[in-house]
């Protein structure tokens, strides 16, 4: 009986606590059974996720597959971009570029565009 007694309690225990799956591929999901990153994160509603990087190397990049947006997070810029092509560059040394990778001045914009 006591057999029996500790069966239905580890039973019980053991369906009360979240079950994590992790896939051979070595990658780590939140919300999502087939993570294709090392770390994704699966939200169908709209809110706000948060990660930090330690080390002198550290690297972030957030990309929205669905939508081809993506940011980076380096030791010496941040940078946003559009369909992989860079749209806007801030520098560790406060420099903004709109449309350069390389900006010479606090805001550099280059552009064909006379309106620019």
């Amino acid at each position: 009986m006591k057999k029996i007694l500790v069966l239905l309690v580890a039973l019980a225990v053991q369906t009360n606590f979240a079950q994590n799956v992790f896939p051979s591929t070595g990658n780590v999901g939140i919300g999502t059974n087939s993570p294709t990153a090392k770390l994704e994160t699966l939200n169908t509603t709209p809110g706000i996720t948060s990660f930090k990087t330690i080390g002198v190397n550290g690297y972030l990049s957030v990309d929205n597959v669905g939508s081809g947006e993506n940011y980076y997070s380096a030791t010496n810029f941040h940078e946003f971009q559009i369909g992989g092509a860079s749209k806007v560059r801030i520098n560790s040394n406060g420099n903004v570029g709109i449309g350069t990778t390389n900006p010479t001045a606090k805001l550099h914009v280059n552009s064909t565009d006379v309106a620019a």
